[in-house]
């Protein structure tokens, strides 16, 4: 097992072209968010603009309209009825799961992606749509994304993969992992992801982080940060470094760390390291 490390983040830290625009940094979409649980989806989205992304678009349920350009009026809207008859394809990274729920909509969206996600697309699977996977396994065999990148805590992992607490072995995983054919990032203290042979762990964390939206938060860093760059392990790796990283100075003056507070100190933070760093576009 790898450590995440800050010398090994600051290393391969992107940095941005003087002659860039919002094209070069890729397109998301952030599906979820049913009418009690609009809060998800909007925090993925916030985490996904402010970690880069070129262009952020939410499908989520229309009575979350008004909320998300309240909070985030860079994200577009989309109203979520619209995907199962929508063109996916012009987006570099789709997430979905966030404050979905679980009804037959919620199904069918999930069906959709799964079915017309193409190879040149990473698809990240958070929260109830890890829940729906679990009972749809065979839908899995029907994607052909780019990459699928799951990020289930313990429970919803264990729902997927049938690795009871008993079974906690990095060999058991692996297999579990290798069987899906998909990068998992297993939330936890510590958080782990296993990458293809690779399994790393991270360095960075604390208590605080222990809140709802933590995980919403993380999925749509991770989604921000695939989106514009191509070196997409480390862009998985900066992600669920950075999350702990800026929680950990948060919590050297507060007992619990906000999602919305780990948001607006990515940029800040995503600036400092890229000070540091070789970059993947020098």
């Amino acid at each position: 097992m790898q450590s995440i490390t800050e010398q090994l983040v600051r290393q391969y830290f992107p940095k941005r072209n003087q002659k860039s625009h919002k094209g070069m940094y890729g397109n998301v979409l952030c599906i979820g968010g049913n009418e009690s649980m609009g809060g998800a989806i909007i925090l993925a989205s916030g985490a996904a603009l402010y970690s880069g992304a070129g262009t952020v678009t939410c499908a989520t349920d229309a009575v979350n309209r008004t909320a998300l350009h309240a909070r985030y009026p860079e994200v577009m809207w989309l109203d979520w009825q619209e995907i199962c008859s929508d063109d996916l394809s012009r987006y570099q990274v789709i997430l979905i799961g966030p404050g979905m729920g679980q009804s037959e909509l919620a199904i069918q969206l999930l069906e959709k992606v799964l079915k017309t996600v193409t190879p040149s697309q990473c698809l990240i699977i958070d929260a109830d749509g890890l829940n729906l996977l679990a009972d749809h396994l065979p839908l899995r065999l029907a994607c052909q994304a780019k990459q699928i990148i799951l990020t289930p805590h313990r429970i919803e992992w264990q729902r997927i993969s049938g690795i009871g607490p008993e079974q906690e072995a990095i060999q058991v995983h692996q297999r579990a992992v290798q069987s899906l054919n998909a990068t998992v990032v297993l939330k936890g203290a510590p958080t782990q992801v296993y990458l293809g042979e690779q399994v790393w762990q991270n360095t960075t964390g604390n208590p605080g982080q222990s809140v709802g939206g933590m995980g919403d938060t993380l999925a749509g860093m991770v989604a921000g940060m695939l989106a514009q760059n191509s070196s997409e392990p480390w862009s998985i790796l900066n992600a669920v470094y950075l999350h702990s990283y800026i929680a950990d100075q948060l919590a050297k003056n507060q007992y619990i760390c906000l999602p919305s507070r780990i948001i607006e100190a990515i940029p800040e933070t995503m600036r400092h390291f890229s000070q540091y760093s070789k970059g993947f576009n020098d």
